[in-house]
């Protein structure tokens, strides 16, 4: 078994949407020392979710590898209480029509795209989800493991287009969305550190290789 381990490594690639209340419109974010993930209150009525991405460029896993394991390692910025059980979808992106790097998520709008595209079933580039109910934690020095999506990896690197060599490793976005709405008792939501904070997040996939085609064995034909 091999373990692939890809870090969060520019600025442009953690970051979240956010509702902002005062100008009533969503907006974007990835240049605080922290991501949130979970839902916020709209104050009438409704919730609205708080949406990060973590963008891992050149994953070094061969195409159509057999994953055994992948999950995200992170660590919290505030400690989390989850005692109702509130939960987030996991999904994997990277754009299809051949090309297998992850998009260029640099904007509230390239984010918001990708995002409807992933949730309404229209894009060709979205992977599944796998449902994640984050633990109540009070750590906040130590990595902590994120629910396993091996399916969600599985099904990316086993298209034809996933890139494997050295020099073109293969890119994947990962987000966290769909999340267990707010009620006006107050914001349902987790942070975690970001890179800005020097703490980035971590994308941890075990694989083994893809069995190669074996012939049939040399056999003796014995005739009468």
């Amino acid at each position: 078994m091999t373990t692939v381990t890809t870090l969060v490594t520019e600025n442009e690639d953690d970051g979240f949407r956010w509702y902002d209340s005062g100008m009533g419109d969503w907006d974007f974010n990835n240049g605080a020392n922290y991501v949130r993930v979970g839902s916020e209150d709209d104050g009438m009525g409704g919730a609205n979710d708080m949406t990060p991405y973590f963008r891992f460029l050149e994953v070094d896993v061969p195409r159509d590898a057999n994953i055994t394991s992948a999950k995200l390692q992170y660590k919290l910025y505030a400690s989390y209480d989850n005692s109702s059980s509130r939960t987030t979808k996991i999904y994997g992106q990277k754009p299809g029509g051949g090309d297998c790097d992850s998009t260029d998520i640099t904007d509230g709008e390239a984010l918001q795209s990708a995002l409807e595209e992933l949730t309404d079933g229209t894009g060709v580039d979205g992977s599944g989800y796998t449902t994640w109910t984050p633990a109540t934690s009070t750590d906040t020095t130590n990595y902590q493991d994120s629910a396993d999506f091996t399916d969600v990896i599985q099904e990316l690197v086993n298209r034809s287009c996933w890139k494997e060599t050295e020099e073109d490793y293969s890119a994947i976005t990962i987000f966290l969305t769909d999340n267990t709405a707010a009620t006006p008792m107050g914001p349902y939501y987790m942070a975690i550190k970001s890179i800005e904070s020097g703490h980035p997040v971590k994308l941890v996939i075990d694989y083994t290789e893809a069995s190669s085609a074996v012939s049939n064995p040399a056999f003796l034909l014995f005739m009468d």
